[in-house]
């Protein structure tokens, strides 16, 4: 009972813990002598085997392993309980803390698992703040570049961004030195094919483009037409994949040099 008292281990992070003090001999513990104290019912491990080995390992902890099979962990350190004059003074004793080794697997894997699940959780929230910056860095690009989808190089476009702003004028000079060869150039084949292509054209459509062809912009004819804007950017996509062309630019060459060739627009 005094053993009990004074050597209670504490065992609020490990409930099997507990301590024991027993004779050593050749790095073998009696337990079958030894006192035990602690909350895990020790002596019940003691009942098929009377002998616990001791085994070092690298680290600061021991291994104590049974006849049976069982295994603890733990650390022990020899104690003198009678003087040296005694008639038992050569007996050796320990005093051991130690768990069955199954708890410290527990722990290890609950701890591992905990990590991973950090782990996944910070890989999700540093995706999502991936995610949100990314998209506040594009979204000046993407409207850019939607701006310039929906109102072509004709007009002067400005984003803000000098980047962008640079290239739009790149592309635009360059798009303008394209159109001056294609005036010299263009064979007579393509202007007949865009003719043609102008009759697959729907009602709506057509109205769409007999009013760019008298000059509007895409403004004015949505104005002129009661449609939103939104609408007549639909039609516009429509109007140049039937025509093969990519802008309101393209549209008017041709049907400038239409009519040029004196060929009219049905």
């Amino acid at each position: 009972m005094l053993f009990k008292l004074a050597y209670m281990p504490d065992s609020s992070m490990f409930s099997r813990t507990f301590c024991m003090l027993a004779p050593v001999l050749d790095d073998v513990l009696d337990i079958s002598k030894a006192m035990f104290s602690g909350g895990y019912s020790a002596r019940n491990f003691a009942i098929n085997s009377e002998f616990l080995s001791v085994q070092k390992n690298q680290s600061l902890f021991y291994t104590y392993k049974q006849e049976n099979g069982n295994s603890f962990v733990g650390f022990h350190r020899p104690v003198r309980l009678y003087p040296e004059d005694s008639a038992f003074s050569g007996q050796k004793w320990a005093l051991a803390l130690m768990m069955p080794a199954e708890d410290i697997k527990y722990s290890l894997t609950r701890f591992n698992l905990q990590l991973a699940v950090m782990f996944s959780l910070l890989m999700i929230l540093g995706a999502a703040i991936s995610f949100f910056l990314s998209k506040q860095y594009l979204k000046p690009i993407t409207n850019s570049i939607d701006m310039i989808k929906s109102k072509g190089l004709d007009e002067k476009l400005k984003t803000n961004i000098p980047e962008i702003d640079d290239l739009i004028e790149f592309l635009s000079l360059r798009s303008e030195k394209l159109y001056e060869k294609a005036e010299e150039e263009l064979p007579s084949t393509v202007l007949h094919e865009f003719l043609k292509n102008t009759k697959t054209l729907s009602p709506a459509e057509r109205a769409v483009f007999d009013l760019y062809v008298q000059g509007y912009n895409a403004k004015e004819i949505a104005e002129i037409l009661c449609l939103s804007i939104n609408t007549i950017k639909t039609h516009n996509k429509r109007i140049y994949m039937k025509l093969n062309i990519a802008s309101r630019r393209e549209l008017l060459l041709y049907v400038k040099m239409l009519k040029e060739a004196g060929k009219e627009l049905c």
